[in-house]
């Protein structure tokens, strides 16, 4: 265990990140201009592939959908199963990526924190890079403050 830090860097915003174990591979430092587009990426690769639950789809179908390189698409694959997204890797011929993914959502109860923490990270990245996201921000603001009065 070690005290390492990574850095993102971009203009006055730093961001450290402390480091699990230093001989753990945490791969290049992400500058923070590339974070939304990164995510925007990660949110559409999740999408394209729960809409085809339970077809496989190929690194180069979803590039071509991205428009981005299949390399590209596989880093983003390889954060999102890093992350503890279920994704299914299928080798071979009729090989490809799966998600198996619920057609729909259970109840989920949220503590004040954790509806805070998922606040922090859509602020973060831009609560408005989606209709989906837009939603979602719109559902944890709702969750969080309810029918609190915030007018001063």
């Amino acid at each position: 265990m070690t005290d390492t830090a990574v850095t993102v860097e971009q203009g006055p915003l730093t961001c450290h990140a402390p480091r699990v174990n230093e001989s753990e591979a945490v791969g290049p430092v992400i500058q923070a201009h590339q974070v939304v587009p990164l995510v925007e990426r990660q949110h559409a690769l999740i999408e394209n592939l729960r809409v085809r639950d339970p077809q496989v789809t190929t690194a180069r179908q979803l590039a071509e959908r991205l428009g981005v390189s299949t390399r590209t698409v596989e880093r983003d694959l390889a954060r999102l199963r890093e992350a503890g997204i279920p994704l299914t890797v299928a080798s071979g011929p009729g090989g490809g990526y799966r998600l198996a993914a619920r057609t729909a959502v259970p109840a989920q109860t949220f503590t004040p924190g954790e509806v805070s923490a998922l606040l922090s990270a859509l602020v973060a990245v831009g609560p408005f890079t989606s209709a989906t996201a837009q939603s979602a921000f719109a559902k944890l603001v709702d969750l969080l403050a309810g029918d609190i009065d915030t007018r001063e």
